[in-house]
C-alpha cells in the first residue's frame, strides 16, 4: 500500500469558502466583514460608535478611531483619591484649603478667570481628611459657589454685580451640576465627591491638584512654581492656599491604625472585584479603586462607615459610565437610594437609574445648556406627556402652566403676583 502524502490528506469539518473566515458567532464572512467588540457587545463591520468625543468604525475586526482632542475629567473623592484630567492616579489627604484647578497659570498668573478651592477636615481619627467644602470662584462673572453640607450657596463676587444667566446649576440624580459657559462642568455629590469636566479648549491652561491637562501624564506633578516632582506630598502641599498649614509628611495607612477593620473593609469593597462590575474590568482597571475603597473604609471609624464605603464604591461605578458600561450595583443591603420617598401616595413615578439624566424642570426651561449633560446615578421621575416638566420645587411633574418660577434662587409658586418696583411693574 502507498502512503499518502500528509497534505493531500482530507480533514473532517466545515471550513469556509476561500476569501472568508469564521466570525466569533461561527458564521463565514468577508474580512472587511469580520465584528468588532466593546463593552461585551459585538458590532458588525462597518458599524460606528462614538467614544468619548471621538467616532469609531469596525473594520477587519478592529476599531478605527478619530484621533479628536476631548473633554477631560478631574475626580476627587473620599480620603484624599485624586484623578488628574490626564488620569494620573495619587494619593493626598492634606488638612488645609487647597488649588484644585485654576487658570492662574504661567502667563495667566495674575489675570485667571477662575479657581476652584477645597478645604479638608479630618474625617476619622487615623488622620485621614476628607474634602468637607468646595468653593469655585468665577472672576469673569463675578460670582463665588459654595458648596458645604449638600447645599450650596451662590453670592456676588467681592460685593459686584454678577453677571446673569453665565452659569446652570441642575439636580441630577444624585448630584449638583454646575455648568460655566466656558465649557467648565462641576459635579458634586453633596459629599466628599468632586468631579470637574474641561471642555478641550482649557487644555495646557489649567494647573492645581487636577495638573495641567496637556496629554502628558508624566508632568502632572508640577508644583505651584512650576518645578516637576516626583513625590505627591511635595506636589499636594505646593498647592495650599495657606502658609500656616502644616506639611504633610508622611503618607498614612489607616488600615494599620484600624486591622479589626480591615477584614471587614476587604469583604465590602470586594464588590468592586467581583461580578456586579466584571464588565467593566475590561474598560477602567479596578484594583485603584478596591485599594481606595478599603482604605477609605478603614479610615471611617467615627461614624459615616457606611458613607465612605458608598462613596468609594460609586467612584468606580461612576468611572464605568464614562465609558459606556451602566451597571446597576445598589441593592437593599448595599448603599441603597430609597427613591419612593418622592412618589406621592398611589404612584410610581420615581425610580433609581444608574446612568440617567433629567427630564425637562421648570427652574431651567428657559436657562441655556452649555453640554451635554452627563449620565449619572441617582433618583429620576417618568413624566407623563400631559405633565411634562419637573418642578424641583414641589418635586412633581407638572405641565407648563403649573410651573413654579424662580427670580434668581427665590421660588415664586404658581399664580403669585410680584411686584418689581425698578420697573413699577406686576408679573
Amino acid at each position: 500500500m502507498v502512503k499518502q502524502n500528509a497534505s493531500s490528506e482530507c480533514l473532517v469539518g466545515c471550513v469556509c469558502p476561500s476569501g472568508m473566515i469564521i466570525d466569533d458567532v461561527g458564521n463565514c464572512v468577508l474580512v472587511k466583514d469580520c465584528s468588532c467588540e466593546r463593552n461585551g457587545i459585538s458590532y458588525a463591520g462597518g458599524d460606528t460608535i462614538t467614544v468619548d468625543c471621538n467616532q469609531c468604525v469596525c473594520n477587519e475586526a478592529k476599531w478605527i478611531c478619530t484621533t479628536e482632542k476631548c473633554p477631560a475629567v478631574c475626580k476627587m473623592y473620599g480620603d484624599g483619591h485624586y484623578v488628574t484630567f490626564d488620569e494620573h492616579r495619587y494619593l493626598f489627604d492634606g488638612k488645609c484649603a487647597y488649588t484644585v484647578v485654576q487658570d492662574y497659570c504661567g502667563e495667566s498668573r495674575t489675570n485667571g478667570t477662575f479657581q476652584i478651592i477645597t478645604e479638608n477636615e479630618e474625617c476619622g481619627t487615623t488622620g485621614a481628611t476628607c474634602s468637607r467644602s468646595v468653593k469655585i470662584f468665577l472672576k469673569k462673572y463675578n460670582l463665588e459657589v459654595q458648596l458645604k453640607d449638600g447645599k450650596y450657596k451662590i453670592i456676588p463676587l467681592e460685593g459686584k454685580t454678577p453677571r446673569p444667566n453665565k452659569l446652570v446649576v441642575e439636580s441630577v440624580g444624585l448630584y449638583r451640576v454646575f455648568e460655566m459657559a466656558e465649557g467648565i462642568t462641576v459635579m458634586w455629590d453633596g459629599r466628599t465627591s468632586i468631579f470637574i469636566k474641561l471642555s478641550k479648549e482649557w487644555s495646557g491652561k489649567v494647573c492645581g491638584l487636577c495638573a495641567n491637562f496637556n496629554g502628558d501624564v508624566l508632568d502632572d506633578l508640577s508644583t505651584r512654581a512650576g518645578m516637576p516632582v516626583t513625590s505627591a506630598l511635595d506636589f499636594g502641599n505646593s498647592w495650599k492656599m495657606f502658609d500656616d498649614c502644616p506639611d504633610i509628611t508622611e503618607e498614612r495607612d489607616p488600615c494599620t491604625k484600624n486591622i479589626y477593620r480591615q477584614v471587614w473593609a476587604e469583604r465590602k469593597c470586594s464588590i468592586i472585584q467581583g461580578d456586579t462590575f466584571k464588565d467593566c474590568h475590561k474598560e477602567v482597571y479596578h484594583i485603584p479603586y478596591y485599594e481606595a475603597c478599603v482604605r477609605d473604609s478603614c479610615a471611617c471609624d467615627s461614624g459615616g462607615d457606611c458613607e465612605c464605603l458608598c462613596t468609594a464604591i460609586a467612584a468606580y461605578a461612576a468611572a464605568c459610565n464614562e465609558v459606556g458600561v451602566c451597571l446597576r450595583w445598589r441593592t437593599p443591603e448595599l448603599c441603597p437610594v430609597f427613591c419612593d420617598y418622592y412618589n406621592k401616595p398611589d404612584q410610581c413615578v420615581w425610580h433609581y437609574n444608574p446612568c440617567g439624566t433629567m427630564p425637562s424642570t421648570c427652574n431651567n426651561l428657559y436657562k441655556a445648556k452649555f453640554q451635554q449633560p452627563p449620565l449619572l446615578e441617582g433618583c429620576y421621575p417618568t413624566c407623563p406627556d400631559s405633565a411634562p416638566y419637573l418642578d424641583e420645587n414641589s418635586m412633581t411633574c407638572v405641565p407648563l402652566s403649573s410651573c413654579s418660577c424662580y427670580i434668581g434662587d427665590k421660588v415664586v409658586l404658581p399664580g403669585t403676583l410680584v411686584f418689581f418696583p425698578e420697573t413699577c411693574s406686576e408679573w
